[in-house]
């Protein structure tokens, strides 16, 4: 059986070194997924059309890598 890899989940790191907003713990954050927003939204929004979502090692937080860029 061959795996297919979705070549948008590719672009964004595995990992993020970040302080989480909920906990201020300063650590890593997992990449969880992809949210992709159609383009016209995505220029309203002032957004990319594809956002990372992190979870925090240390409470789980989820966070969009545009929030944890901040």
């Amino acid at each position: 059986m061959m795996t297919v890899q979705n070549p948008t989940i590719l672009q964004h790191p595995t990992t993020i070194q970040a302080c989480c907003p909920t906990c201020h713990h300063q650590g890593e954050f997992m990449l969880l997924g992809v949210q992709t927003w159609p383009k016209v939204v995505a220029t309203k929004m002032g957004m990319p059309e594809t956002i990372g979502t992190y979870q925090c090692e240390h409470c789980e937080t989820t966070i969009s890598e545009v929030d944890l860029s901040r």
